[in-house]
């Protein structure tokens, strides 16, 4: 499956849609959900998106830890 398809854009929307209302605790899912996505596109996206995740997550740890 292509990420440039409507197959993909519909997902996305979806999970977009999901995400406020899943609880906070659940929303570790939405972000696998996320990965399994990229991985239909193909396997080195879900390498581009696993660095992406843990990148972004450092920084607001680190962004709430010297607030």
């Amino acid at each position: 499956m292509s990420l440039v398809s409507f197959r993909a854009a519909g997902i996305i929307i979806c999970l977009s849609a999901f995400l406020f209302r899943f609880p906070v605790k659940r929303r570790p899912l939405l972000l696998l959900a996320s990965g399994l996505v990229f991985f239909a596109g193909s396997p080195d996206l879900l390498v581009l998106h696993a660095a992406h995740t843990v990148f972004t997550l450092t920084l607001a740890f680190l962004m709430h830890k010297y607030r």
